[in-house]
């Protein structure tokens, strides 16, 4: 599943019109009758309700007109409200606001902001309204009618509590919203619904954008997916049938040995619980054997509270080399409560070049990582390496503020894997992950806000050592890792509720977060 910048969407509807023939009027039109139909089911519309339709001047309003007339032969009375000038109305658009004028429906003139707000009573009193406005071709902060349209759309939406809440589609993308990185370039309509076609766009599940879509939806308007394919886009979403073919089967005659065993350097003196976390993360996650190399506090908790683990000193570890020591393992995670101090920073860099085997690094290992030279020392290792760090432990990795890898975070995460030559996963809502030998974004759309709690991280680090260990090569090991840890967020929210999980409720939903039998009945 493609998530598609603007310019590649571009490309997209011109390898269809011009590439196979077919009339960009056609897939207008297809275009606004999926947008009507869902209008007409979403917002529950009744018999002769009024539905004010904002339209500007481009394609965008082209499939509003469409809409309009959809809506008018189903019953319901469409005004359109044309919030730019009627003679820059060309093309495919031009021709179905002819239509729609023929037809006789209403279409009130606002081009200007004062004529918005003139309007405004008008304009804003339909519980139904549908924003035909900018769509996803903006790359400027909205002005003049469009912008004081959304601004009116905003301020006039009623409650869902109200005897009347107002529902709001958007047509392709809230008006406002910048298609590729969904921050919003002034204002932006904040929708109930909306409907986008051909393909997803970035701004759908790039944080914030999503909060402003609302509901979202896509209309197969014709666009062939090997057209799409042919764009080579850049970022794609993960979906569960993926995961369900990447995650290693369990045969009958297996044994733990096929797991493969799992080293987890992790927890000092005071934060044996990320120690903790981080080897529960891999045992759930399927490993084999799993050995937690931690604090002498840390490996009496682990043998009470998990007997399954095995445990040695972290002193001991971080004296033997790692080639010789990692040797005897599948994958190795390094980093959870580690701490800071230069016995610690020692052995981050030691191991950072010198292990063999696929290495997840993460918290601490990441902090000391980037007070030393972090390129160099990762463009010399011996291993695949896979870095799990949140905005702020990307931005010191990367030398730039968080604010910066928070408004960038597709390309901060492309920078970072390029720069460090490793697989690179950008926790948060809407996980990244970057690979320097792939030219395309994963985006790992799964995860409750209930999971923002101390110590999840740690659990993550685990997840995907534990599949490393299990054969997936790194980048699919953190793709599959982050889909798996998000879905356990889930699925803790609806046992626990919005708020009080702990990171250790996540481990524990990790087997149950694997997908189910595919549709052919094969188990993963």
């Amino acid at each position: 599943m493609w998530l598609l910048t603007s310019d590649e969407m571009r490309a997209a509807d011109h390898g269809t019109i011009a590439g196979l023939g077919v009339p960009g009027v056609c897939l207008m039109e297809l275009a606004g009758a999926g947008a009507a139909r869902w209008l007409l089911e979403a917002g529950r519309a009744r018999p002769g309700e009024p539905v004010a339709v904002l339209c500007g001047g481009g394609n965008n309003g082209g499939d509003g007109f469409v809409l309009a007339r959809h809506v008018a032969n189903a019953g319901l009375r469409p005004t359109i409200f044309l919030l730019a000038a009627r003679e820059r109305v060309v093309g495919d658009a031009r021709v179905n606001l002819d239509a729609a004028l023929r037809l006789g429906l209403p279409v009130r003139d606002a081009p200007t902001a004062a004529a918005v707000e003139a309007l405004g009573a008008e304009l804003g009193g339909p519980r139904l309204r549908v924003d035909a406005l900018l769509g996803t071709g903006l790359s400027r902060e909205p002005q003049g009618a469009p912008a004081a349209g959304i601004a009116l759309l905003n301020r006039t939406a009623r409650a869902p509590a109200s005897h009347s809440p107002t529902f709001t589609l958007a047509i392709d993308l809230p008006s406002g919203l910048h298609a590729d990185d969904g921050w919003p370039l002034g204002e932006a309509v904040r929708a109930d619904l909306t409907v986008t076609f051909g393909a997803w766009k970035r701004a759908h599940f790039l944080q914030p954008g999503p909060s402003y879509c609302g509901v979202r939806e896509l209309v197969d308007i014709g666009i062939p997916p090997g057209v799409i394919a042919d764009i080579a886009p850049g970022m794609r979403l993960l979906e569960e049938s993926q995961v369900r073919d990447l995650l290693p089967p369990r045969p009958l005659d297996c044994h733990k040995g096929d797991f493969g065993r799992v080293l987890v350097l992790a927890g000092s003196p005071g934060m044996a619980g990320a120690g903790l976390l981080a080897a529960a993360g891999a045992l759930r996650a399927g490993a084999g054997v799993v050995t937690l190399a931690t604090s002498p506090e840390g490996q009496a908790a682990a043998q009470a509270r998990f007997p399954s683990l095995l445990t040695r000193p972290l002193a001991e570890a971080a004296l033997l080399d790692p080639v010789a020591a990692g040797a005897p393992y599948a994958a190795v995670a390094l980093g959870p409560g580690l701490g800071l101090t230069a016995a610690a920073a020692a052995l981050v860099e030691r191991w950072a070049v010198g292990c063999t085997r696929p290495l997840v690094l993460d918290a601490d290992a990441l902090t000391l990582l980037a007070a030393a030279d972090a390129a160099a020392l990762l463009r010399g290792a011996a291993g695949p390496r896979i870095l799990t760090p949140h905005e702020g432990e990307l931005a010191r990795l990367l030398g730039v503020s968080r604010e910066q890898v928070h408004r960038q975070r597709a390309a901060s995460v492309a920078q970072a894997a390029a720069r460090f030559g490793c697989t690179v996963l950008l926790k948060g809502r809407g996980t990244l992950v970057a690979d320097p030998a792939v030219p395309c974004l994963t985006l790992v759309d799964r995860g409750h806000p209930a999971q923002a709690t101390g110590g999840s991280g740690d659990v993550l680090t685990g997840t995907i050592a534990g599949l490393c260990g299990q054969g997936l090569a790194a980048l699919p090991a953190a793709e599959v890792g982050a889909w798996l840890h998000g879905r356990a967020g889930e699925l803790a929210a609806a046992e626990i509720g919005p708020a009080g999980i702990m990171a250790e409720d996540l481990a524990a939903r990790l087997p149950g977060a694997r997908p189910g039998p595919s549709p052919a009945g094969e188990t993963s």
